[in-house]
């Protein structure tokens, strides 16, 4: 048997919800499902099995890029593509990405989000306009593996890609069922994303300072608000920038606490599934 040209690579913990739609939306385009399952407890290695998948498992991690380089060993394709749970592939980019292999015109393509927050994708603000390594040749990713440290955690994507010479942007975005609700949005982002890379920055050598307690969050708030346009975004676009403005503060306050020794407590990733029944039991005890 000849070995796959495309796999599709998701890194999953308990994703029921949203794996089949992320699986069905690459449909054909893929000779390989490869799901790497991070000890899921509900019926995601099930659904990802009756799709047609691999499946293999890996120790749970708090961050998601200290699972990629073994799940990416896990695939056989001459190209991986790699997608989270809750992200769909569009008729228009999986077109883009087979006039790219049948051209064989790059190594590495980067691709930007259309953003869900609060039920509207958000195509201007800064969120929406990060270009991440998603689609590569598996030759070009065990090449650029070199240049990970072991001790980065965060914003590191498949890092030594940036590298490779032949890389294109695409021209089409993923949509990004990121968060449909305001409660996701805060949790994800200022508890789980900020701390991951405050640590990263840490390690770095970065240390608490003016710039980064007051000066950088307000020009991530004029970045994202006005010189990326994101008031075209209606009133979702102005939470994603203030929100944006507030995650690099709530990063700045990890840094003063790792720079004076102090621990943080890591509480496991919540699931889509337990942050809705917090919303629910809180609207049951709410008092008006």
């Amino acid at each position: 048997m000849s070995s796959p040209l495309v796999s599709l690579l998701i890194v999953t913990l308990n994703e029921e919800d949203h794996l089949a739609d992320c699986i069905r939306s690459v449909g054909s385009f893929a000779d390989e499902i490869v799901v790497c399952d991070t000890l899921s407890t509900d019926r995601t290695c099930e659904i990802a099995a009756s799709l047609g998948a691999r499946v293999c498992q890996h120790e749970p991690s708090f961050a998601i890029d200290t699972v990629r380089p073994f799940a990416v060993s896990q695939t056989q394709g001459k190209w991986v593509f790699v997608l989270d749970a809750d992200e769909r592939a569009t008729p228009e980019l999986l077109q883009e990405l087979r006039e790219y292999v049948e051209n064989d015109s790059t190594d590495v393509v980067a691709i930007r989000w259309d953003f869900l927050l609060m039920g509207k994708f958000l195509k201007h603000s800064s969120q929406s306009q990060v270009y991440l390594p998603r689609f590569f040749k598996k030759d070009s990713y065990v090449w650029a593996s070199q240049f990970r440290r072991e001790d980065e955690t965060f914003a590191v994507t498949f890092p030594g890609l940036y590298a490779i010479e032949r890389r294109i942007q695409a021209r089409n975005p993923l949509l990004h069922l990121a968060y449909p609700n305001f409660t996701l949005y805060a949790y994800k982002t200022f508890y789980h994303h900020a701390w991951l890379d405050a640590r990263d920055r840490y390690q770095k050598g970065e240390r608490l300072g003016l710039r980064t307690a007051l000066i950088k969050p307000l020009r991530k708030f004029i970045g994202s608000y006005i010189l990326r346009l994101g008031f075209m975004d209606g009133v979702p676009g102005l939470i994603m920038a203030l929100g944006w403005s507030m995650y690099h503060l709530i990063v700045a306050f990890e840094l003063y606490d790792l720079q004076n020794g102090n621990e943080k407590t890591v509480i496991e990733p919540l699931t889509w599934q337990q942050l809705r029944g917090l919303r629910t039991s809180g609207e049951g005890n709410r008092h008006d």
